[in-house]
């Protein structure tokens, strides 16, 4: 499972198109309450990260994330319509896994995500 943290519903779905067709199934998550929530719920084998999202900052969520002794294995992979290096290395100096460009193609986002999870702790 797949956790899209992102507030725009177009997107969500193109990316939930992208993900059905490497055989991986997403939730979507549109605000840090239903993040939380979710996470309380089902921990997921990854988490994708709009940095532009609204209201609390990416960079506030990866910190949450990174120093939870539950949740700070979880991968997670920033996304944005925008190549912003400040943002991109912000994001990596603060626990991100990688960073993908809503733009990429089908084919590197997914074999991008495989490669991350091939290298997460407890993954067979």
């Amino acid at each position: 499972m797949v956790y899209c943290v992102e507030t725009q519903k177009e997107v969500r779905e193109v990316i939930r198109n992208i993900l059905k067709s490497g055989g991986f199934s997403q939730k979507d998550i549109d605000s840090v309450p239903s993040l939380m929530e979710a996470l309380d719920k089902k921990i997921p084998e990854l988490i994708l990260l709009d940095v532009d999202f609204p209201g609390e900052s990416y960079i506030k969520i990866l910190d949450d994330l990174k120093n939870s002794p539950v949740l700070w294995q979880i991968p997670v992979v920033l996304m944005s319509r925008k190549n912003d290096i400040r943002k991109l290395m912000l994001g990596f100096e603060h626990g991100a896994d990688d960073f993908i460009s809503e733009k990429t193609g089908a084919l590197e986002f997914i074999a991008r995500l495989e490669a991350i999870l091939r290298r997460s702790p407890g993954r067979t």
